[in-house]
């Protein structure tokens, strides 16, 4: 079995967590006999644009070509814009670079990203004469689908045609539904199976991180943005520490974004950075509780990555993270609930460590049981299995 996915990241030495998730599933699907071949296309930088900004000049630090192993990694450039899904073509620049780069013949096409990626998988496809396989993560059915009345017929003729359908959650695929009647099959990329492992070593993990051995510490992985609710921790965590309620408390912060600066002004909060993926289980294994007060998700890895270590979430109920999370599991808020917020970061501060451990131990068995990533890389092989066996 020979599968391409176009993918709309993967992990580079410029971009350590782009696309980090699909690199665990990819490596999963290694394991078991079946390296995909990764086009991942990345927008062209104009000759002397990349001095422009920081930005810009990563982007055009990304490897055309890289492997991971025995997965190899294609980055073919395409011409990209602000805004492009709504008053652009990307699809028609991405599929021009992708035909360009990948020429010999899959068993199945993947993409994974429903627009604009689904819409160029769903071409290679019928160029090949091969099935596609599309699944959906989140802002590619809230947002890119729903940018104009071209995005969002793309998007309804990729799935219409797929030969299978994922979504990443129960409320992704319900909305999948109801914008094009086919309810994809709900399945997550997963953890790395070596996470499954518990008990996990905080004491070693705090001491190799150079975090306090004891007291309180609070985790938030992804984007420092306003999308992620970075803004609105960033205000209650700043409450604490004025009314003197955070005591010893410790915020970590592992990514980076253009809220970095007024995390920087706590001086309880420390700020990691954008960090290599394999390293974030020590975060995950060093914290009390991962706090994620995002306004818009699909299904948010980091969640399953903390349960895989043990470790209790606060999230926002947005997109499908009540899967996942709830009052056995963690805790849930509104999003953009400031007091809301406030109160359970003093609450949390004050917990008695067996409640946390419960309830981390609780979302645990929820990731085991259905978000292992060699399991659902298996269901995965056995519907292309199923998708290019010949018909009767």
């Amino acid at each position: 079995m020979t599968p391409v996915w176009l993918t709309h990241g993967y992990p580079s030495a410029v971009q350590p967590s782009s696309g980090a998730f699909i690199a665990v599933q990819a490596r999963a699907m290694a394991a078991l006999g079946a390296a995909p071949r990764i086009v991942s296309p990345v927008s062209w930088m104009p000759p002397g644009v990349a001095s422009l900004s920081g930005k810009w000049r990563r982007i055009a630090q990304i490897p055309h070509e890289d492997q991971d192993g025995d997965i190899p990694v294609l980055r073919p450039r395409y011409f990209a814009h602000p805004r492009e899904n709504a008053v652009g073509a990307p699809h028609r620049f991405m599929l021009s670079a992708v035909r360009r780069t990948c020429t010999s013949k899959p068993d199945v096409s993947h993409a994974h990203c429903g627009v604009p990626h689904g819409w160029v998988a769903m071409r290679l496809a019928q160029d090949w004469g091969v099935p596609y396989a599309v699944t959906l993560l989140g802002s590619d059915v809230n947002i890119f689908a729903q940018a104009s009345s071209g995005a969002r017929r793309r998007f309804s003729a990729a799935i219409q045609g797929a030969g299978a359908v994922f979504a990443v959650g129960s409320h992704l695929a319900a909305e999948t539904e109801r914008m094009t009647g086919r309810c994809p099959d709900i399945l997550h990329y997963g953890v790395p199976d070596e996470w499954l492992t518990l008990p996990r070593d905080k004491p070693g993990a705090r001491t190799r991180l150079g975090l306090p051995a004891s007291g309180f510490v609070g985790l938030f992985v992804g984007q420092l943005s306003d999308a992620k609710g970075v803004r609105d921790l960033a205000r209650g965590i700043a409450r604490l520490d004025e009314s003197r309620q955070s005591g010893n408390a410790c915020w970590v912060f592992a990514g980076d974004g253009p809220l970095r600066p007024e995390l920087e002004r706590l001086p309880s909060c420390r700020l990691a950075g954008a960090i290599d993926h394999s390293s974030l289980r020590d975060y995950y294994d060093a914290a009390d509780v991962l706090i994620l007060p995002s306004y818009h998700e699909g299904m948010p890895t980091v969640v399953l990555e903390a349960g895989s270590r043990g470790t209790p979430v606060v999230a926002t109920d947005v997109g499908s993270v009540r899967d996942a999370v709830n009052e056995d599991t963690g805790w849930l808020l509104r999003p953009g609930d400031d007091a809301g917020l406030s109160a359970r970061l003093e609450d949390l501060i004050a917990a008695a460590p067996e409640e946390l451990a419960t309830r981390g131990e609780r979302l645990y068995q929820t990731v085991a049981n259905a978000y292992s990533a060699g399991g659902n890389a298996a269901r995965i092989l056995n519907r292309y299995a199923e998708m290019t066996a010949p018909s009767a």
